[in-house]
């Protein structure tokens, strides 16, 4: 059944309030042997993004399906700390409702939210299941970067209602490595960009472009190997491949993730920064100048296609579109605040955006194009030349990717 509207409450700072589905209950103890308890759930609304928060005993395993507007997440091996004949039901404002079932050894969370975006994923000991209107784009990233409310309140007692006519379906405990990935050592595809007769953007004094996202590409794929990451790079020395080309090694690898490596150029002399790239439609005039300057590279396609404009739309229906948008954010808040504390302040975060490049629209697995920095900049340029500064961003990317990687998301809409 949908939930009404929640009640109308006050907004204090941050537009932040909080209802409590489940604390411990008395006389509930979990059976011993159990992997997993679920200590408490509680749900967040910061403005159009809903949070369900599921505070487990330890770092949660789970499944999820999608049935039309319905979601379902299945936790094997959990138990809920509540009797066996009482379930959980919580509004999640207009968007409608979140269902909690403890079953069979296991606990199974519905959600029916109709015409709205999703993402899932953990946060230590947190399954966090962020909930937005469609098309809330890189703005319900939010919800692994908002702070933990220690004491939310008011609380909602569990339901009491009679045991289900029918058990959960049986379920299928993910497989899980030495390291606790759900799917394995993670496989990441860094693609330095241009390269061979392609030399991209450069800068007054003569360096390339293809040149430093080589040296940067490199530096990266050894600092993810460092981490436990499985690297590939789509070139490792100065040849040419086309866009197919590269997004295609990351397909037929598996890629759990597609990070393509470039510097900028502006028109501008005094532009700096960082700014990182997910796949999407956009009415910015320089990055579409940019996308234009990318996609030409391209030989025999033309960079205005038509057809993009449709492939776009299309892509915006689909997960991958928010978990790149997810990592995006993830990739250039985390990396300049790394560079700034190493380098000074004067480093610059362009931001998380959009843009309709062609190499993000191969790749089945979540993808961004990262522009490391101004080659029409002087100090950027020797700044981005400088073995120790390339090292430092190399680090922190790969910091990031190893974060996002950690949070096992998911995303899509329903």
């Amino acid at each position: 059944m949908r939930a009404g509207r929640p009640r109308s409450v006050p907004p204090p700072a941050y537009l932040l309030f909080t209802w409590v589905l489940v604390a411990a209950a008395a006389g509930a103890a979990p059976r011993s042997g159990a992997a997993n308890v679920l200590r408490r759930a509680w749900i967040e609304h910061r403005g159009a993004i809903f949070t369900v928060h599921i505070r487990l005993s330890g770092r949660p395993r789970w499944t999820l399906s999608q049935q039309a507007s319905r979601l379902q997440i299945d936790l094997p091996d959990t138990l809920p700390n509540w009797p066996p004949d009482q379930f959980l039901h919580a509004p999640v404002g207009s968007l409608g409702s979140v269902r909690i079932v403890g079953a069979g050894g296991s606990i199974r969370i519905e959600i029916d939210a109709a015409g709205s975006d999703y993402v899932v994923g953990r946060q230590h000991d947190d399954l966090i299941i962020g909930l937005a209107p469609r098309g809330a784009g890189p703005r319900i990233a939010a919800v692994f970067s908002s702070r933990r409310n220690a004491a939310p309140s008011p609380r909602i007692e569990p339901r009491q209602t009679a045991r289900a006519d029918h058990a959960p379906a049986p379920l299928l405990a993910p497989a899980v490595d030495a390291d606790g990935y759900v799917r394995g050592r993670s496989v990441v595809v860094v693609d330095p960009g241009h390269g061979g007769h392609d030399p991209g953007t450069r800068s007054a004094g003569g360096v390339l472009e293809k040149d430093l996202a080589l040296q940067i590409g490199r530096r990266l794929a050894a600092a993810l190997a460092n981490r436990g990451v499985k690297a590939l790079m789509t070139r490792e020395r100065d040849v040419y491949l086309t866009l197919a080309q590269r997004t295609a090694i990351a397909n037929q690898t598996g890629a759990d993730l597609f990070v393509s490596v470039h510097l900028n150029w502006s028109p501008n002399p005094g532009t700096t920064g960082m700014e990182v790239y997910y796949l999407n439609n956009t009415t910015d005039r320089a990055t579409i100048r940019l996308a234009r300057m990318e996609n030409a590279a391209e030989r025999g396609a033309a960079p205005l296609d038509p057809n993009l404009n449709y492939i776009l739309s299309d892509l915006q229906q689909q997960y991958k579109a928010t978990e790149s948008a997810l990592l995006a954010q993830a990739m250039e808040q985390q990396t300049v605040s790394a560079l700034a504390g190493g380098f000074g302040n004067d480093i610059r975060g362009l931001g998380a955006k959009r843009g309709p490049f062609y190499v993000l629209v191969g790749p089945r697995s979540p993808a961004v194009l990262v522009e490391c920095g101004f080659l029409s900049n002087r100090a950027e340029t020797q700044r981005l030349s400088d073995p120790a500064y390339q090292q430092a961003m190399a680090d922190a990317l790969a910091d990031s990717v190893v974060h996002y990687l950690n949070q096992d998301v998911s995303a899509g809409t329903l």
